[in-house]
């Protein structure tokens, strides 16, 4: 069980590191934004949150085309997650 976790650990890493940056720059958009007006801090929250959904969608896209690490013809797995979105 250890190795497992281990190893999911290893592999959550980078993901894990990428979203916390994502958030760390959605915060500091939102401090700078915030400055100026509330009305505008109010607009840059929707957008914020607006494009937290291509993020996401990507994410499901990606581990549908990586499950174990194996990789997926690309064109369909792009095709499926834009299905998705659109």
């Amino acid at each position: 069980m250890k190795n497992e976790a281990s190893q999911t650990l290893k592999l959550a890493l980078p993901i894990i590191i990428g979203e916390l940056a994502q958030m760390a720059l959605h915060l500091i958009d939102s401090a700078m934004v915030g400055a100026i007006s509330y009305k505008q801090l109010a607009a840059a929250a929707l957008v914020i949150n607006a494009m937290n959904i291509p993020f996401v969608i990507g994410i499901g896209d990606d581990n549908f085309c990586f499950p174990n690490g194996f990789p997926c013809q690309w064109a369909s797995g792009f095709a499926a997650g834009f299905a998705l979105f659109v």
